[in-house]
């Protein structure tokens, strides 16, 4: 169903790495690939594609939240990436620690989601913001109502973030 030539970049997508980390973002309303979303009891092993392309299909990186800093309120906050610029005007930013880092291939500026379909809702992103060997850090944005109040499920350690986005269990 994808096209031999364009396999590499599936691979890419469906661990969420490369340019396609941008569509966790405020980017894209689509996917550039049709797919089902994957349950994380799954593996990117579960995807069908012919043995001769497995290797081309990336694994993506997810991790657990350690850490979930006290809330703050800015006024205008903005995220750019490759696809995508834009305000997410007032928000909510809680700092996060979580336990992959450079060995695991996080960068500075990729953006995560949370696992399970409850929590990747519009309007909620985390972006990570320092990256060590095994660790990182990154910030929670979440819009915020008129009242400054957040309309979202409660965050908190023990959460998984992924890259991925298509799992979404």
């Amino acid at each position: 169903m994808i096209p031999k030539t364009e396999i590499r970049d599936f691979g890419q997508f469906v661990a969420g790495l490369s340019e396609y980390n941008d569509f966790n973002g405020l980017c894209c309303e689509f996917a550039p690939f049709f797919v089902q979303p994957i349950d994380s009891a799954q593996s990117n092993s579960d995807i069908p594609v012919p043995d001769k392309y497995r290797q081309l299909i990336k694994g993506s990186i997810t991790s657990n939240v350690t850490f979930v800093g006290k809330r703050r309120l800015v006024k205008d906050y903005s995220l750019f990436g490759t696809f995508y610029s834009g305000s997410v005007g007032e928000s909510s930013l809680r700092t996060i620690a979580i336990d992959a880092g450079r060995v695991q291939g996080l960068r500075k500026n990729m953006l995560l989601r949370v696992v399970g379909d409850q929590f990747n809702l519009p309007g909620q992103y985390i972006k990570v913001t320092s990256v060590q060997r095994r660790t990182a850090v990154a910030v929670l944005i979440r819009e915020v109502d008129d009242g400054g109040n957040e309309t979202y499920p409660l965050f908190r350690p023990g959460m998984r973030v992924t890259t991925s986005p298509i799992l979404n269990h």
